[in-house]
């Protein structure tokens, strides 16, 4: 027995959006950047609707989305990041500081 797929359409309108980057892993996050940006051209929208913010990290960037998500400015806020295993420790404490911060403005 299999269940029901449910999929919208993605229109993008006259609206603007940000795109938060963190530059730690840039290699990886910029490659992130340059696929929103192609949703987002691929479905309507146009360079001039997209805001490119830069954070240094992703430790920065649930203070830095609430400010861009509250301005008014914007119909969505993207945020990038990449955070690579080194240590079990620095990563769980990195995580949860990002995901409270996110949580706080939902």
């Amino acid at each position: 027995m299999s269940g029901q797929t449910y999929e919208g359409n993605l229109v993008v309108g006259t609206e603007r959006y940000a795109i938060l980057v963190s530059r730690w892993n840039d290699l990886i996050t910029s490659r992130l950047m340059e696929g929103s940006i192609d949703t987002i051209l691929r479905h309507g929208g146009k360079r001039d609707q997209i805001d490119i913010i830069w954070a240094p990290g992703a430790y920065e960037l649930p203070l830095v989305s609430q400010r861009l998500a509250t301005s008014g400015k914007y119909a969505a806020v993207i945020s990038l990041a990449c955070v690579i295993l080194v240590e079990p420790h620095t990563l769980t404490m990195l995580l949860r500081k990002f995901l409270r911060g996110l949580q706080m403005f939902l």
